[in-house]
């Protein structure tokens, strides 16, 4: 039974370390390929999304315009996730199993509107 499992490990961790030489290799790469010569402050600043960075006396400030994309993008990933198992798993499923995917995506959808109605003149309020 031992036997079994270290057979069932061995490619696991193969493909372990042939990640981790890959990223070694890549790194070492990257390090001969980049163009060498002085750094101006230009070149060394912070690039977010065409926002200037500014700090203030509490700390480092960032725009966080882009928050809420995120936020949508997460929700609707997760409906995906969820849609795609259950239609994957559809055929043997019941009709009584569509009910609470029925709430699930209400709920989402609901978020997601609410989101859309709050954040229309989001920028406006922010700026």
């Amino acid at each position: 039974m031992a036997y079994m499992l270290f057979d069932d490990i061995i490619p696991v961790l193969v493909l372990g370390l042939a990640g981790v030489i890959f990223v070694a290799i890549m790194m070492f790469l990257s390090v001969l390929t980049r163009p060498k010569g002085t750094k101006s402050p230009l070149k060394l600043a912070t690039y977010e999304c065409g926002e200037e960075p500014y700090e203030d006396r509490i700390g480092i400030q960032f725009n966080y315009q882009y928050f809420v994309y995120a936020i949508v993008f997460t929700a609707l990933d997760v409906i995906a996730i969820f849609l795609y198992g259950w239609a994957a798993s559809s055929v043997t499923l019941q009709a009584f199993a569509l009910i609470p995917l029925a709430v699930f995506v209400g709920f989402i959808l609901l978020a997601f509107l609410y989101t859309a109605i709050k954040t229309k003149d989001w920028k406006k309020k922010v700026m």
